[in-house]
């Protein structure tokens, strides 16, 4: 029987917060409100770029000291890892020769313990009585999952815009076929994970006028999200090969409009495809 969560996502007063996260660095986690850590660690996920850029701007030093301390709210072990990540960074910022690829690598495990921190305060469960989660699939039930997906397509009036860092032409193939004429569909994908063909898209623009079609790439996308009109779904895996064999699960964001504030902003500064 699929279970049914519930996930409130508000918008904080970030400076209250900031004063009050300084006075509480050695309470218990307990003691802090998950909603208030979501919305922050999606707001220092969100200013990494400024980081990457200038790693010992005194803007820099600060967005780490408040991201660590963000992040040992939840996980010491965290924490650490992400210490860790912004000192090898740090050192190849300053190393003459780097071999190739390495910077990129380093960036991806700082991005990568923000997102578990905030993850692990989505799901877990202490949040369980907060979150819903809306249906879960078994590995090898891609079908059902597709399905539950173009039901969310369909049922949009306005906009669709999905955010998938792996979204490839074949998933791109079958939605079309089910936007309705006179709706704007913007596709977030992935600089360099994303499968999906140009070429296609612009046929289908150019096939298409009826439909207002935007596609555009960014490295700074980790989570797999649908927004339909005033409406948010996060999905545990990407469109392409969801349930395929492995088990997954789509979640209803109930109270989003942080959330669709932070993805619209990441669209801006993405690149067109």
């Amino acid at each position: 029987m699929n279970r049914v969560f519930e996930i409130k996502i508000i918008q904080p007063n970030f400076d209250d917060y900031y004063k009050k996260l300084q006075g509480e660095i050695s309470k218990e986690k307990s003691g802090v409100d998950f909603n208030i850590l979501i919305a922050m660690l999606n707001r220092q996920y969100t200013a990494q770029e400024d980081y990457f850029k200038d790693p010992f701007s005194k803007e820099s030093i600060e967005w780490v000291s408040t991201t660590k301390q963000l992040i040992a709210k939840v996980d010491f072990g965290m924490s650490k890892e992400f210490n860790n990540a912004i000192s090898e960074y740090e050192k190849i910022k300053i190393t003459p020769i780097v071999r190739r690829g390495l910077p990129e690598l380093i960036k991806s495990k700082i991005s990568k313990q923000i997102l578990d921190a905030k993850n692990y305060l989505v799901f877990s469960d202490e949040k369980i009585e907060e979150a819903r989660i809306e249906k879960v699939y078994e590995g090898g039930n891609s079908y059902a999952f597709l399905m539950d997906i173009i039901d969310i397509i369909k049922g949009a009036n306005q906009e669709i815009f999905i955010i998938d860092p792996y979204f490839d032409d074949e998933r791109f193939n079958l939605f079309v076929q089910k936007f309705k004429d006179g709706i704007k569909i913007k596709i977030l994908i992935g600089s360099i994970t994303a499968r999906l063909n140009s070429t296609i898209v612009d046929t289908f623009k150019k096939s298409n006028t009826q439909i207002d079609l935007s596609v555009k790439k960014s490295g700074e996308i980790h989570d797999r999200l649908i927004f339909a009109d005033d409406r948010c779904w996060i999905m545990g895996q990407s469109i392409k090969n969801a349930a395929e064999s492995k088990p997954t699960y789509i979640v209803e964001i109930i109270d989003n409009i942080h959330m669709r504030k932070i993805y619209e902003d990441i669209w801006d500064r993405a690149t067109s495809y």
